[in-house]
């Protein structure tokens, strides 16, 4: 008996030990590293202690507890991070819409690894152990539809994914207008019609080499590698549809400025590359698609094939919106992206200068320009193009889309037909997909003689002698000359400007990032 005793002792003796030297090690591992402060701001690469676990930033944090999200700033160095149920599944990414005529959306969105089936939310109602894709049926045409999804299995289900919109499209025969076809389809239908499939010898001939590392994978996969959900909700607290516009501020309005459409929407321009042809003023733009192979005439000026112009040769700009936060290196993209929403973010700023939070907390807070809405018309009209007399061509989206002509080529781009914005402009705010996108394609498309705003921030763009000699060189100023130059280059002090740096300086310390040189346009002469 005694000896029985005895060995009950040494043997819970000997486990004490060890969790004793357990213990031990995670204390002596994170001796060095000071216990996490909800209060404290860190920066990419700081480790903290928190939960007998040893955590490292991945990015600018402050207030977010590590190990609260999978997608969140901390990063699990060691330990377990005190996670008492690590099979809930996680939420699900990548959550997209496509447009399947009048009546039909179809949703689908990225597996994740220990789900066994999904729940889908359509429009607050809740659909349970759907796959995807899944179609949502029997809609109404020109009807605005909203959708979450989240992930099950025996542990239990995940949080929901962020919301995205979509509207299904108008119906032909049916106008809504009492007859008056004037009304919608004032512009005839205008579909893109030169078009032919390239040989890969054409293609490289006509675009260079295609950078394999240019699609909508890698262009998702990027993204996410600077931002996760959490972060752009600190980024934007005060946008359009969220809950502060809606309870606080009384807008009841949706969410449709998501992370989720931002992704999904610029994945869709991945597939593209455009050719940009251009003799003096007048401009031949072809889009390619990398996966089809098919080349199509997106936009051409009247005069390009004019005979005075039949000697001049053209000045050609390649852009593949593949690139879009994926080339150039980690500290490269991030401040991209601070520069893209520095200027988004100017453009729908709901802030002021004592505003809760900060003024430059306030972006994406209108989506709309100010005064304007549905049943706006006339403004904006370039008549040197085509329009409608009944709706209006004012800026829409966090880029403010504004006039005729960019309505025009923006729908071409996208819906091969130039014509469906130019009679319905208003579809860019009531798609969180097409809105998100509408920016994207400004950032990355060229406008000879001005580069891309995306060429300007991955260190693509190379000045001339004339723009060196103007001040203009690679940084965030220049990307304000490219938007607006006419009316904020040039202009010491301009208070427009001032915002724009505002925003971009809070941005780049939140993804720890410095802004980089060439902050401002104060003394570059605008482009012609």
């Amino acid at each position: 008996m005694g000896n029985f005793l005895q060995n009950r002792l040494k043997s819970k003796i000997a486990l004490l030990s060890l969790l004793l030297v357990l213990t031990m090690t995670i204390v002596a591992q994170g001796a060095s590293y000071p216990a996490w402060d909800g209060d404290t701001v860190y920066t990419g690469g700081e480790k903290v202690s928190y939960n007998n676990s040893i955590w490292e930033a991945k990015w600018w944090t402050k207030g977010n507890e590590p190990g609260a999200s999978q997608w969140g700033p901390w990063k699990l160095i060691e330990g377990d991070g005190g996670n008492d149920n690590p099979t809930v599944p996680a939420t699900p990414t990548g959550l997209s819409t496509t447009i399947a005529g009048t009546s039909q959306i179809d949703i689908s969105w990225n597996a994740v690894t220990e789900a066994t089936d999904y729940d889908l939310k359509v429009d607050g109602v809740i659909v349970s152990d759907v796959t995807s894709p899944y179609s949502d049926t029997g809609l109404q045409a020109e009807s605005t539809h909203s959708y979450q999804v989240r992930a099950k299995n025996e542990a239990g289900a995940s949080a929901w994914s962020s919301e995205v919109t979509a509207i299904t499209d108008a119906d032909s025969n049916n106008d809504g207008n009492d007859g008056n076809d004037d009304v919608i389809q004032h512009v005839d239908p205008m579909p893109n019609t030169e078009r032919k499939v390239l040989t890969d010898a054409e293609i490289t001939a006509r675009y260079g080499e295609l950078n394999p590392n240019f699609t909508p994978e890698k262009m998702e996969a990027g993204i996410r590698e600077i931002l996760d959900a959490q972060l752009y909700e600190e980024m934007f607290p005060h946008r359009y549809g969220s809950d502060y516009s809606n309870d606080v501020m009384g807008n009841n309005q949706p969410d449709i400025l998501t992370l989720e459409n931002l992704i999904s929407g610029a994945k869709e321009l991945a597939k593209y590359v455009v050719r940009e042809e251009v003799k003096n003023y007048a401009r031949k733009v072809y889009r390619l698609n990398k996966v089809t192979k098919e080349e199509v005439v997106i936009w051409e000026d009247k005069d390009f094939d004019a005979s005075w112009l039949s000697d001049v040769e053209p000045v050609v700009t390649v852009a593949d919106y593949g690139a879009f936060m994926v080339q150039g290196d980690l500290e490269t993209r991030k401040r991209e992206l601070a520069a893209f929403f520095a200027n988004t973010s100017h453009e729908t700023t709901g802030g002021w200068e004592t505003a809760p939070g900060g003024q430059y907390s306030w972006g994406h807070y209108y989506i709309e320009e100010m005064g304007c809405d549905d049943d706006t018309v006339g403004l904006y009209t370039d008549q040197n193009h085509e329009y409608s007399p009944h709706v209006s061509y004012h800026g829409r989206g966090i880029k403010q889309l504004s006039w005729n002509y960019n309505y025009k080529f923006f729908s071409s781009f996208i819906y091969d037909d130039a014509s469906i914005l130019l009679n319905e402009p208003q579809r860019v705010v009531h798609d969180g997909k097409l809105l998100m996108q509408s920016a994207v394609w400004f950032w990355m498309t060229p406008q000879h003689p001005k580069p891309s705003c995306h060429d300007i921030m991955a260190g693509v763009w190379e000045p001339t002698a004339e723009d060196i000699a103007a001040n203009r060189l690679p940084g965030f100023g220049a990307t304000i000359n490219v938007i607006n130059g006419g009316l904020e280059a040039g202009r010491p002090n301009d208070s427009r400007v001032l915002d724009r740096i505002g925003f971009f300086e809070r941005y780049t310390q939140m993804l720890g990032v410095d802004t980089g040189q060439n902050v401002d346009c104060f003394d570059q002469d605008p482009w012609n």
